[in-house]
């Protein structure tokens, strides 16, 4: 090859790698992502009812996203859960946040 074709191909291949460090999360960064503190408002389960129930509102069904949202995002098999199946649905998405340590937000877009 010549040099200046050697050249042009070392600035692409530089070009490429600093490119794809833009993806990679820091070290420090990615430690504070997730915290192994215990949510104050997590969803607790009752053992008496053999259901997990909201501890706070914003834990609640009407804190996360609609039902229209749920069959645009994930599709027609969540969105019939939830319309004919509301109970599962709920019990699916406190558990899911309980053991996950997320939002409901989360825990909707994960299921």
């Amino acid at each position: 090859m010549e040099l200046p074709t050697m050249s042009i191909l070392f600035l692409l291949i530089a070009a490429t790698l600093s490119l794809t460090e833009a993806f990679v999360i820091p070290e420090n960064h990615a430690s504070k992502m997730r915290s192994t503190e215990p949510l104050l408002m997590a969803p607790r389960y009752d053992k008496t009812t053999d259901k997990w129930t909201a501890s706070s509102a914003e834990e609640g069904p009407g804190a996360g996203y609609g039902i229209t949202k749920t069959l645009l995002l994930h599709g027609p098999e969540p969105f019939f859960q939830r319309v004919f199946r509301p109970d599962d649905y709920e019990q699916a998405v406190l558990k899911f946040m309980a053991g996950d340590k997320c939002s409901r937000d989360e825990a909707q877009g994960n299921m």
